[in-house]
């Protein structure tokens, strides 16, 4: 019965998101650079496949 367990606690509803806490601070994503040309593939050769390195 590790379910009953779980579920032991009350769930209270989440609020409304104006009712959420006000923070100062912001987070923003990272700085992404795309590079030039086609991506590279990293595969593994097939039998009988050759690299050319």
């Amino acid at each position: 019965m590790l379910w009953s367990l779980a579920y032991a606690d009350p769930i209270y509803p989440v609020p409304d998101h104006n009712e959420w806490p006000r923070h100062d601070t912001f987070v923003l994503p990272p700085v992404v650079k795309r590079r030039r040309g086609r991506k590279k593939l990293n595969r593994l050769p097939s039998i009988g496949e050759f690299s050319r390195r």
